[in-house]
């Protein structure tokens, strides 16, 4: 047998989502990401990251994110950038960074954007918000699950 197919074998079945959710039942309480120095640090276990990214999964999907559709994320180094784009993976949905200095014409000017159903964008809060793109018509209102995230 090749090295190629030991580690096909090895990883075959291995998801994003099928990792975290083993992480999260293995190791809960062990740290999955840390963001800050010194006092300013907060920490996510493997199982608050399990949980926060199945909240915003749901709160993508009945925002209309499906399977194949792009999804600009523009936040700033931070857990919530992971958040986001664990939840898009969870959903079959390409998440795509996008430098958070860029102004916002910057940012939708692409021809890119013109396809985004579900955009995560940074707001003034601590949080970021999810809203339909400036050339979809309006989105349907925010589940529950996900309006922690949308707060401002």
């Amino acid at each position: 047998m090749t090295t190629a197919e030991q580690v096909r074998r090895s990883v075959e079945g291995l998801t994003i989502p099928a990792l975290l959710r083993r992480n999260a039942q293995d190791f809960p309480d062990h740290p999955a990401l840390t963001s800050g120095i010194g006092p300013n640090t907060t920490t996510l276990t493997w199982s608050q990251l399990r949980t926060e990214v199945s909240a915003l999964t749901r709160g993508l999907t009945a925002l209309r994110l499906r399977r194949g559709d792009r999804m600009l994320i523009a936040i700033s180094k931070r857990p919530e950038h992971w958040v986001c784009d664990l939840a898009a993976i969870h959903i079959g949905a390409l998440p795509c960074t996008t430098y958070d200095t860029l102004s916002t014409e910057q940012s939708t000017s692409s021809p890119s954007t013109a396809t985004l159903r579900c955009w995560p964008w940074r707001a003034p809060g601590p949080r970021p918000t999810a809203s339909a793109p400036p050339t979809s018509t309006r989105s349907p209102p925010i589940p529950r699950c996900a309006r922690r995230w949308t707060r401002r």
